[in-house]
């Protein structure tokens, strides 16, 4: 599909910008392995952020009730009105996809999630979705992204993204994507990642959890018992009790706890905290 995404770009007179992270997805088996992964339905809907030439789009709308397409680039927004405004299930939405109010679409009726998501936006839209109620999605991230999500207890990589994302879904990959794969090219490689929301209720008190989380990462070569204390403003001793009284050892550093480790720090110094 290289050859077509070139001609439309050339037909809108479009260059692509590097700034907005716009390379273009044109192999056709790893877009069609995306709308695989996606298990849709007849009566699906679908949100997808940053169409682009429309190419994974148009894969989407026959299998589909609904998709809603995100594209904020006015370029690349005419292109799409031009070329699939006259599929009737298809709603275009020139919108800054983080200033948009998800819960309009996942909490009246339920959105799958699709997207290529530029590296400079990835984890701050991730989290954003999940918190507002995403329940499936399939997304594109910088490999380096995909690692850190995908990163187990103990590894250098594991951060708060790691925890906030797994407190939500089942993570999957499904596949990696080459430079070759994209039009232009980046330096990097890609990976396409599952995301399924878990079932039941998230950590207690999560604007707590997420504050115990985002601690423990704040100063990252820092013991567990130090960041702790320093980020959430409680005396090191309780911190250390805490700790120790859940069999953690104080001095382990946040990559190495779980993430059930992690529910329970916070549940006790919540309870602590808020006698």
């Amino acid at each position: 599909m290289k050859k077509e995404t070139v001609n439309l770009l050339r037909k809108y007179k479009i260059l692509p910008r590097k700034s907005l992270g716009q390379n273009f997805l044109v192999e056709k088996k790893v877009l069609e392995k995306i709308v695989e992964a996606l298990e849709l339905k007849k009566e699906d809907r679908v949100v997808e952020i940053g169409a682009g030439t429309g190419n994974l789009t148009r894969l989407i709308l026959p299998r589909v009730k609904k998709l809603v397409a995100l594209e904020l680039d006015p370029r690349l927004f005419k292109l799409l009105e031009e070329e699939l405004g006259k599929y009737p299930n298809l709603v275009l939405l020139k919108e800054n996809v983080l200033k948009i109010s998800f819960r309009d679409f996942f909490l009246s009726l339920p959105f799958k999630v699709v997207g290529n998501l530029p590296y400079y936006l990835a984890s701050s839209l991730l989290i954003k979705l999940l918190e507002e109620g995403a329940f499936f999605m399939v997304l594109m991230v910088q490999k380096e992204v995909a690692e850190r999500i995908l990163s187990s207890p103990g590894e250098r990589k594991r951060g708060t993204l790691t925890l906030l994302i797994q407190a939500f879904g089942e993570v999957e990959k499904i596949m990696e994507i080459s430079p070759e794969s994209f039009y232009p090219s980046p330096r990097v490689w890609s990976t396409v990642l599952r995301i399924k929301r878990k079932k039941g209720k998230l950590p207690p008190n999560y604007e707590w959890f997420k504050k115990v989380v985002n601690a423990s990462f704040l100063s990252r070569r820092k013991k567990l018992r130090n960041s702790l204390s320093r980020g959430l403003g409680i005396e090191k001793e309780v911190v250390e009790g805490t700790l120790k009284s859940l069999g953690i050892n104080p001095e382990l550093r946040a990559e190495d706890l779980t993430l059930e480790e992690f529910i329970r720090v916070s549940e006790v110094l919540y309870e602590k905290n808020n006698p």
